[in-house]
């Protein structure tokens, strides 16, 4: 019975409780390392102390002459053993702190031949910079390769461009200023920016959240809300205090990994509440509250208003039966409802790479008040063997545009609104191209797929299971149960 109770508590019930807790709350999995320590700790103390014989007949003999009195001795044996276990437990997690530490000095930064930066200098700078970027990337960020070279300039303010960052000379002893310099460094070389976002609106987007890791990283912040920048890092500061840094931080950096889908919006506001809105959708259990206190935060101070407006780059969620959310599938047919569709649901592709085929749904979208149209491509969800193959079926659609163009639009002759009639013959082709894509898709690949699409002179689009997020969120909020 004693087998039986290890193999299907120890060995199975207990590693599927744990990797439950780990999926569905995260965030708890920090602090209580050293709990399920102790835990550990004494079911091998049951196991091979108390359950020992040599141990129950010494505690039999030890209770005849006690008495009572065992109970007592018993509870203060008990806590003065769970103070060991947790002092221990402690001492070797603060160990395995010290010897990451130690890793994290081994950094090796490029240096120029500046004056300024003498040895002790570029030690410390070492391992300054490198407990920062440790620090993102423990949130997610990927590291930077290869790092900036690091030179000096004069004054305090720092200096950047592709592989250098220039570090103030004042400013070189100072480890606050070194993680801002490094992290404004990061940041606006991780971001995915609009050709038509302006210098400004970028170094604006990369500062907001620069300044909120800064502070998230000491666990401190100065409320000061006068520019839209400050009134932004004081919003995101109130969203950590929220829901604590590590769910927030985690939301942060999931909301910034989707920057490449949602880039199209030009507003910077707009662009930073989608990133914050979905990396919380993606990481909160209670989905819908997590929004509404996101929200009422952002518009206590003032960032909702130029976001309000919903175009095509935030999704419609149209009516449909209460209890059913949006799915991607559904979007593809439903977005842009005022323009006129044209679709085919069973074209059949064959990946250039391997020859797969797969029955995909295309569509053209005809503004005939514009007189132009463009294209949108639905990729369904694969099955596991072939998940693989999305970035090929999505490469080889670059050579569908053209056709599906020329093909679906024939069954349209004319169409248009109180500006008059337009033949389907004047539209003109805009060069646009939606993808919905049900897998996800690394930014690697992305990054191949808008390069392959910008050598045919298109403008891409992806919208993935984070894009139907937003319009599940949409839904939550107006059909709250």
């Amino acid at each position: 019975m004693r087998r039986f109770r290890v193999l299907v508590i120890e060995l199975v019930a207990v590693p599927i409780l744990l990797g439950w807790l780990f999926v569905n709350y995260p965030e708890i999995f920090d602090v209580s390392i050293p709990w399920v320590a102790l835990a550990v700790l004494w079911h091998l103390t049951w196991e091979f102390v108390l359950e020992a014989n040599a141990f129950k007949n010494t505690v039999r003999r030890v209770a005849k002459k006690a008495g009572a009195m065992i109970w007592m001795c018993a509870f203060l044996m008990g806590g003065l053993v769970s103070l060991a276990y947790l002092a221990s437990v402690r001492t070797g997690l603060r160990i395995l702190a010290q010897v990451h530490e130690q890793h994290l000095e081994t950094l090796k930064l490029t240096f120029t031949n500046s004056p300024a930066l003498t040895p002790d200098r570029k030690t410390a700078l070492q391992k300054e910079i490198g407990r920062y970027s440790a620090y993102l990337k423990k949130v997610g960020f990927p590291s930077l390769d290869p790092f900036p070279i690091i030179g000096t300039r004069p004054g305090k303010p720092p200096d950047w461009e592709d592989g250098r960052l220039d570090i103030g000379e004042d400013s070189l002893d100072d480890t606050a200023a070194v993680r801002a310099a490094f992290g404004m460094y990061y940041f606006t070389h991780q971001f995915v920016w609009s050709s038509k976002q302006t210098g400004p609106e970028k170094m604006s987007a990369a500062a907001i959240y620069n300044v909120y890791f800064l502070e998230s990283y000491v666990g401190k912040h100065t409320k000061q809300g006068a520019t839209l920048d400050e009134r932004w890092e004081d919003a995101l500061w109130d969203i950590r205090e929220k829901f604590e840094k590590q769910m927030t931080d985690k939301a942060m950096y999931l909301g910034f990994s989707k920057r490449g889908e949602i880039v199209k919006r030009e507003d910077v506001n707009t662009y930073l509440r989608i990133m914050v809105e979905s990396g919380m959708f993606e990481i909160a259990n209670n989905k819908e509250g997590a929004l509404t206190a996101v929200r009422e935060i952002l518009s206590a101070h003032g960032l909702m208003a130029a976001s309000e407006t919903a175009d095509e780059a935030r999704p419609k969620t149209p009516a449909r039966p209460a209890g059913r959310p949006p799915t991607l599938a559904d979007l593809f047919i439903t977005d842009f409802p005022n323009l006129l569709k044209a679709r085919q649901d069973n074209f059949s592709l064959k990946s250039n790479a391997d020859g797969t085929t797969v029955v995909i749904r295309r569509q053209v979208y005809m503004d005939f008040g514009a007189k132009a149209q463009f294209v949108g491509f639905y990729i369904p969800y694969l099955p596991a063997q072939d998940q693989n193959k999305v970035l090929a079926i999505a490469l080889a659609l670059v050579d569908a545009v053209q056709p599906t163009v020329e093909t679906l639009d024939r069954n349209v002759t004319s169409g248009g609104d109180a500006g008059g009639v337009v033949s389907a013959k004047d539209l003109v082709f805009s060069g646009r191209v939606f993808l919905y894509h049900e897998q996800p898709l690394s930014n690697l690949a992305k990054a191949k797929i808008i390069e392959a699409y910008e050598a045919k002179h298109y403008d891409v689009s992806l919208r993935g299971l984070d894009y139907a997020a937003l319009a599940v969120a949409e839904w939550l909020r107006k059909n709250p149960h």
